[in-house]
């Protein structure tokens, strides 16, 4: 494959991960994918044969008691497994450095700094954590 092709892999691989919701956001009723999320740390791919590449894609959880490793795990090798050019997927996970809002893109923060929970899920530990963090990254987003 030539450099252009690589290209095409990379931003195919890239998307499919993008549309692995991530549970965090989907309980702030407004899912952002793993990659918007700021959740793939580096994303390596090689050569094996022409046209085919093996990618290595290391990933980091917003938080090192997230329960979703496995289910994520899965998840990405199903679908960057599925993306044409692809021969092989090796994923790794690292706490290092530990997630925070900043990592997010920006279509990541703009779909969740305006979320309203609902009463019960307010409540909730992590709902307040991350509708705090959030909003406190995002450009504009109102503050408190």
């Amino acid at each position: 494959m030539d450099q252009a092709d690589s290209h095409t892999v990379r931003a195919a691989v890239l998307a499919a991960i993008n549309d692995i919701p991530d549970p965090c956001s989907v309980a702030a009723h407004s899912a952002a994918g793993l990659v918007d999320m700021g959740l793939v740390v580096d994303l390596l791919m090689t050569d094996t044969t022409p046209g085919q590449f093996s990618v290595e894609v290391a990933m980091r959880a917003t938080s090192p008691g997230c329960v979703f490793f496995g289910v994520f795990d899965a998840e990405i090798l199903n679908r960057v497994a599925a993306v044409p050019g692809v021969a092989s997927v090796n994923v790794t996970w690292s706490m290092e450095p530990l997630w925070e809002p900043s990592m997010m893109s920006e279509d990541g923060r703009s779909s969740l700094a305006h979320f309203a929970p609902t009463p019960a899920a307010s409540a909730h530990p992590v709902t307040k954590s991350l509708g705090k963090l959030v909003r406190m990254q995002a450009p504009g987003a109102p503050q408190g």
